[in-house]
């Protein structure tokens, strides 16, 4: 049966399952025959056998009684001939296995030993197809929830892979492995801590792909995603595949018109320079790409605070460091940065570590700032000083003197700041007094590097310092703890703020209740004047009705005004009461004491008028002399908070000064450099405008006009050139002073010297290139001249 017609019965199978199961059983019949023949012996003709499989894994799910178990014949036959079948049915058998994983007929655990073990064909499309699938594969099945049991059954798996001591399929597990922790679909601790393992792996390249997975540069396992080993040496050289999945014309996000240039047109050599261009924009469109989808807001911890024993992964790798005499210096840096960080991050103890990496520290070392900020990232404060010491004197010795250039001086400061900042113990006064003096240097670099450590000491420990680098209001007493010194918090910070807290609920719940229960008294008080109001109105006579139903008509009037009246005054009282009451808030101690001295004061003044001055003195003057104590102590009070204003006002008023003194030199500073940009600038344009200037002076000088008409035309071309100097001119642009001046040798290049009884020693006799200058002083070109000499005595 053909392939076409296979298809048709393949979709009428799909929709009536019981109506074609006799066409489709003798399809069964037919690839079972094929199955058996290619079992003995795969052959060449493979077409038919692959066509029959692909109709059989689509319309396996409508016949799954008749075909139980239609993928274990596969996996058979691709593991005893995997190595013998042509590419394209070996394709087409793994794309049948992927289409009955996912739709349920074959699990992971059946298909993970094969897949892994097809990673060794030489074949990039198929390593792609099953690596992409397996990472779909455990996406797909943790999307809704976390399917622990499938997790920890793949793991399981790719542990082993991980020890297997074939590295392609090591190097595979470990890249299902970053993959899956990159997208975040496993981000656990087990996940980190099988790449870790990974480090213990015998091959160098998987090593590479295990450390650059702990400094966020897994680019391998992207790289494997996307396009399979790149280190595998393929002759087939995979093109874009062009279709219509960008507004661009291709799913990879270049144009088809791009895509066949670089492969069809120009010679050979253009044609490598497109294709690589070609790949440089897809790899960074795919990046691009994949950046965004793996971005999904979340925070999730760095890889190497989920090891759990990374004292011994330090140790083996500072293990593998020491005896890796065959590895290549890149992974020996990437060692390394990995095991520094892991040190800085654990605080671990490795005092071999220290010594290693002293013997690197030199400026012409390669990748020499690399290596010292590993050095810096392994310090931490439970170090023991004397383990850094001599990392530091070397540090010193090499970087910072006075014939190391400003690069390296400033890197080697930078350096030593980092140092200190994780274990300040390690510097000494006499040596950081001799690093500040560098904040002097000329080149700025050097002097920014150099206030930064001194401006570290000052919050540190500023007596370490010299007197003028110390600032002011330096705290002396303030010092660096010593080794092993422990401080325990006495209290939590930011207790206080739980206090003031429930202070205020304390205060808006007595305020409710106050509020509570003044509507309840208003609410009895209205029911009283209710009951009085019917009680007067049952007291008149039955003569006087109409009176009384008219006096009763004004009095009801005039009680409404009345109590309308009362809530207005009531109103009006809680209004003062409430502005009383934030006055007597807002008033201080001090005017508070100074009220009840007044009071007690007329109260003693009216018992003098009365005569009985002697009893009322007794009782009052123990409470008046209580007063003027604490009138006393309220005045002291307000004193020292004076004093402490005056203070900040004095330092406010001196920071001012500092700020108008720093923003009118940076003022100058920048009209300076304004100024110098400027004259740079010109000089520059002048400096490219000089040939053609000499070229005008050569062509005047050759030209000799014959006629009145070639007269004219030179006269109108030194016009012209006239012109062009007056411009130049009023730009600042000279010519310097030629035959005749003196010789000065800042302005003029003597290239011949003769002797001359008529002009004085160094006077310029002949000029043979003009000189330029901008400005006064600031020389574009020198005046190539010859110059006068005394003539000899003979």
């Amino acid at each position: 049966m053909s392939r076409c017609d296979l298809l048709t019965l393949q979709g009428r199978a799909k929709r009536d399952p019981e109506g074609y199961r006799d066409d489709v059983l003798m399809q069964l019949q037919h690839y079972n025959a094929l199955h058996g023949l290619f079992m003995l012996k795969p052959g060449k003709d493979f077409r038919e056998f692959a066509d029959l499989v692909g109709f059989l894994a689509q319309v396996a799910a409508s016949y799954k009684t008749d075909i139980p178990a239609f993928h274990v014949g596969l996996i058979e036959l691709l593991e005893k001939h995997y190595a013998l079948l042509d590419p394209h049915l070996r394709r087409s058998l793994v794309s049948a296995l992927i289409l009955l994983r996912n739709r349920g007929s074959a699990t992971a655990a059946e298909l993970l030993p094969l897949f892994f073990k097809l990673f060794r064909c030489q074949d990039k499309q198929l390593r792609v197809m099953i690596f992409r699938h397996i990472v779909a594969d455990v996406k797909g099945a943790n999307k809704v929830k976390r399917n622990d049991s499938m997790n920890r059954q793949v793991q399981n798996f790719l542990a082993a892979a991980l020890k297997d001591e074939n590295e392609t399929a090591a190097k595979k597990a470990l890249a299902v492995i970053t993959e899956l922790y990159r997208r975040n679909i496993w981000s656990d601790a087990r996940t980190v801590n099988l790449v870790a393992d990974a480090c213990r792996h015998k091959s160098p390249k998987i090593l590479v792909a295990a450390l650059k997975f702990f400094l966020g540069q897994d680019e391998a396992a992207e790289a494997a995603a996307e396009a399979g080993d790149d280190s595998d040496d393929d002759d087939d050289v995979d093109k874009p595949k062009t279709g219509v999945g960008t507004a661009a014309g291709t799913s990879s996000g270049v144009s088809k018109e791009d895509v066949y240039k670089a492969y069809n047109k120009g010679v050979s050599r253009t044609k490598a320079k497109k294709q690589a261009k070609l790949k440089r924009q897809m790899a960074s469109i795919r990046k691009a790409t994949r950046r965004e989808d793996g971005n999904n807001g979340e925070a999730r911890f760095a890889a190497m605070q989920l090891v759990n024993d990374p004292q011994s992964f330090a140790e083996h790798l500072f293990g593998r460091l020491q005896n890796g005499s065959a590895l290549k210096f890149d992974t020996k840096m990437l060692l390394i940065q990995v095991l520094s960080r892991v040190v800085g991050l654990h605080r671990l103890h490795l005092l071999h570590l220290y010594p290693f990496l002293q013997r690197y520290v030199q400026p012409n070392q390669r990748e020499v700032t690399r290596l010292l900020a590993s050095a810096a990232t392994a310090c931490h404060e439970l170090v023991p000083p004397d383990a850094l010491e001599p990392l530091l004197r070397q540090l010193v010795n090499q970087f910072v003197h006075d014939r190391a250039r400003p690069e390296v001086v400033a890197v080697g400061i930078n350096t030593v700041r980092e140092i200190c900042v994780r274990c300040p113990l390690v510097m000494h006064s006499d040596l950081l007094q001799d690093l500040a003096q560098y904040k002097r240097a000329r080149d700025k670099p050097v002097a920014t590097a150099a206030r930064a450590l001194i401006a570290l000491f000052r919050e540190l420990a500023p007596g370490m310092l010299e007197k003028k680098d110390r600032g002011k209001g330096a705290d002396l007493e303030k010092t660096v703890a010593a080794f092993g010194e422990f401080k325990a918090d006495d209290r939590v910070a930011g207790a206080e703020l739980l206090q003031k807290d429930a202070a205020k609920r304390r205060r808006l719940e007595r305020a409710a209740a106050e509020e509570a229960a003044g509507a309840a008294a208003e609410e009895a008080g209205e029911e009283e004047s209710d009951e009085d109001a019917e009680d007067d109105a049952s007291l008149g006579s039955d003569d006087d009705a109409e009176d009384v139903s008219d006096s009763d008509g004004g009095e009801l009037l005039s009680d409404d005004e009345d109590d309308d009246d009362d809530e207005d005054e009531e109103d009006g009282d809680d209004v003062e009461d409430e502005e009383e009451e934030e006055e007597e808030e807002v008033e201080e101690p001090a005017a508070v004491e100074a009220s009840k001295c007044n009071e007690l004061l007329s109260k003693l003044q009216e018992a003098v008028e009365a005569g009985n001055a002697a009893d009322v003195l007794a009782d009052v003057l123990p409470e008046l002399t209580s007063e003027v104590s604490g009138i006393e102590s309220a005045f002291g009070d307000i004193q020292a908070a004076n004093v402490g204003l005056k203070d900040q006002a004095d330092t406010l008023k001196d920071q001012y000064l500092r700020l108008n003194a720093d923003f009118d030199n940076f003022k100058k500073r920048t009209l300076k450099e304004k100024e110098q940009l400027s004259q740079t600038a010109k000089s520059k344009f002048f400096e490219a405008l000089l040939p053609a200037l000499d070229n005008f002076d050569l062509a005047q000088a050759n030209l000799k006009p014959e006629d009145e008409e070639a007269q004219k035309v030179v006269s109108q071309y030194q016009g012209l050139v006239d012109g062009l100097m007056t411009i130049l001119t009023s730009q600042g642009l000279s010519t310097v002073d030629g035959v005749g001046a003196p010789f000065d040798p800042n302005f003029h290049e003597a290239i011949m010297r003769e002797e001359s009884a008529d002009a004085a020693e160094d006077t310029i006799l002949e000029e043979f290139r003009k000189g330029y200058k901008l400005g006064e002083n600031t020389l574009i070109r020198p005046a190539m001249v010859k110059v006068s000499a005394a003539p000899s005595s003979e």
